[in-house]
């Protein structure tokens, strides 16, 4: 495997951001990050990103003007978009609104960790995960 993945990170909170960046920087693991505040500045960065596709997508659930949900709904509807893989990262951790991030098609579903060294753990489980989906330049994953 070869690479470094790009992660669209749909988070509103500061805080949660900087922690993410800071956890991925400490990691052995390398990636680059790009950040949306919610899910309409996501499509819009999206449409800026024509050749450059993320590897991934990485969404908070509560967010003003399109929430998690509603911008999961849009990209799976998109032909353009619609096989990147999404994670649900959110503080939620109801059994509804687990049923219903699946239902609307997102690949896994994270609880936010309470602590940093819980973020930096779930920072090395995100990685794993990417690293195991197949790669759009992979012939073998075609």
């Amino acid at each position: 495997m070869s690479g470094i993945p790009l992660i669209l990170v749909v988070e509103d909170d500061d805080d949660d951001r900087l922690l993410l960046q800071t956890a991925t920087r400490k990691s052995p693991h390398s990636c680059n990050l790009v950040f949306a505040q919610d899910g309409v500045d996501a499509l819009k960065l999206l449409e800026t990103m024509q050749d450059t596709i993320p590897d991934l997508i990485l969404t908070d659930l509560n967010m003003p003007l399109m929430d998690g949900m509603e911008l999961v709904k849009e990209l799976k509807s998109s032909l353009h978009w619609t096989h990147i893989p999404i994670i649900m990262f959110t503080t939620s951790h109801t059994d509804s609104t687990k049923v219903q991030a699946y239902r609307e098609s997102i690949d896994r579903f994270i609880t936010k960790p309470p602590t940093f060294e819980g973020l930096q753990e779930v920072w090395e489980q995100l990685y794993q995960y990417w690293s195991q989906l197949p790669k759009r330049n992979d012939q073998s994953g075609k």
